[in-house]
């Protein structure tokens, strides 16, 4: 299914029924990135992933100069989705859109959960570290050279094949 959330088209997909949880993926990824997350809570919660802006199967607005300010993407999918409240989940990238809508809507946001990012948080170190990182990327810096722990390729091949294809999935491109 697709939203037209502010004249942009993201793409998000729903398993499940419960009470809801929302994952927003990290950077060089895309819904699929949850989907061992999906798979193992989808019967006991409403599940719901969706591609960022310019990330997997949602439309780039516009060119990007940075990182996206997502949050009102996720106000907007989730009331296009009709869910009052809700249990945010976010990872490296995705940290900026449930840590600014629970910044913006803290009413909306049953729990918030930060997996691996600094984003959306204001101590002086994590800014400054948020600022380098937004300035490595935009100046080519490859996130995907960096997902992995060391030796992870070798010792589960079949998986480190799966992250690579699915971080490599963007709007008109192919992987």
């Amino acid at each position: 299914p697709r939203a037209l959330i502010d004249g942009l088209d993201l793409y998000y997909e729903v398993e499940g029924e419960g009470e809801p949880l929302i994952f927003a993926h990290g950077g060089d990824g895309n819904h699929l990135c949850w989907w061992r997350q999906v798979a193992a809570l989808k019967d006991q919660f409403r599940c719901v992933t969706y591609d960022a802006e310019g990330f997997g199967l949602s439309e780039r607005k516009a060119p990007l100069t940075g990182m996206p300010s997502p949050a009102g993407h996720l106000l907007g999918l989730m009331d296009h989705i009709g869910i009052d409240r809700a249990v945010l989940i976010g990872h490296s990238m995705g940290g900026m859109a449930v840590s600014g809508m629970a910044q913006m809507h803290p009413e909306r946001v049953r729990a918030l959960v930060m997996s691996d990012t600094p984003f959306g948080f204001q101590t002086a170190a994590l800014t400054r570290w948020a600022a380098l990182m937004i300035e490595k990327i935009s100046g080519g810096f490859e996130v995907l050279d960096h997902l992995f722990a060391p030796g992870f390729a070798e010792a589960e091949p079949e998986l480190h094949y799966l992250y690579r294809g699915i971080c490599r999935m963007k709007l008109g491109t192919a992987a």
